[in-house]
């Protein structure tokens, strides 16, 4: 096998030809940072203040955004579906609000 060898200006001009490409790399081109997380704080001292998921509970401690409500029938945070689903109940906010409230289906 030839190994091939270039002068030494030829070697030069191939680096010297690399740098303008390099100096256009600098660190102030990197994409910004992800967001940092809910309550977490960031450079200057400063705390991310957006709502936390799963912070919103209602006068019975139910997590809203995960599906659940209040259920004075059953005594507890229940998701509708799975309610409907293990009571037979017919589909919709209405069988649901019926049977929660008075405890019939």
């Amino acid at each position: 096998m030839a190994i091939l060898r270039f002068p030494r200006a030829l070697t030069l001009i191939a680096c010297l030809a690399l740098v303008p490409c390099l100096e256009g790399a600098r660190a102030d081109d990197a994409p910004p940072p992800p967001p940092a997380p809910t309550g977490a704080v960031v450079p200057g001292g400063n705390t991310v203040t957006a709502p936390i998921v799963g912070a919103d509970r209602d006068s019975h401690g139910c997590i809203g955004s995960a599906g659940y409500s209040w259920c004075a029938a059953e005594g507890e945070c229940v998701r509708s579906w799975e309610l409907a689903r293990k009571l037979s109940l017919e589909e919709g906010e209405a069988a649901f609000t019926r049977y929660c409230t008075t405890g019939r289906k």
